[in-house]
């Protein structure tokens, strides 16, 4: 966990100039933090529940609903990607992996999460003559189709190919600054 949750704070600080670049073409940017903040406060999240699952006590449930509740609050404070939502769809993902139909379970949790609950940008869809506004993130649907194919094996852990995941969020937000920089 220890491990885990550096690598995931540091790259957060590393992504977060390609990210600011990226989001508001600034070095600093104070209004928006990287999605690896928020994957590190759903971290957090899940470890107190972890904590409650495997010792259930009075004190670890109340740590656990203080810690999801904080960790909630903190993204939204912090202005992270997705914020809380982003936050509760990663205790969601924990919480129903082994539930059965988890699948469903997580349309259900996705669709509520990402556009219902989610305010962001729309898309004006007018199919067959029936016009709404389509919520971007409603794309989010789409994670399910990979995930659902993964069966939980680890398959490789080599470091190059474990460091190469993390390396890539940041280096395509810059190269994709670059490109709007000096193309356009």
């Amino acid at each position: 966990f220890k491990r885990y949750a550096k690598r995931l704070f540091w790259f957060a600080i590393i992504s977060e100039i390609p990210f600011n670049l990226f989001y508001s073409s600034s070095l600093f940017y104070p209004f928006h933090q990287n999605v690896l903040f928020t994957l590190l406060l759903g971290l957090f999240a899940i470890r107190a529940l972890e904590r409650f699952k495997n010792e259930k006590t009075f004190k670890n449930f109340l740590l656990a609903v203080l810690t999801l509740l904080g960790t909630a609050l903190a993204a939204t404070l912090g202005f992270t990607d997705y914020g809380a939502m982003g936050v509760l769809t990663v205790v969601t993902f924990y919480l129903l992996r082994d539930f059965p139909f988890a699948w469903l379970c997580q349309i259900a949790a996705m669709f509520l999460l990402n556009i219902y609950f989610f305010t962001g940008m729309y898309i004006p869809v007018n199919l067959f003559g029936i016009a709404f506004d389509f919520q971007v993130q409603g794309f989010a649907l789409l994670s399910l189709i990979p995930i659902s194919m993964y069966n939980g094996t680890k398959r490789h852990n080599h470091p190059i190919l474990k460091y190469s995941m993390y390396v890539f969020y940041p280096l395509h937000m810059l190269i994709l600054y670059l490109i709007t920089y000096y193309f356009y």
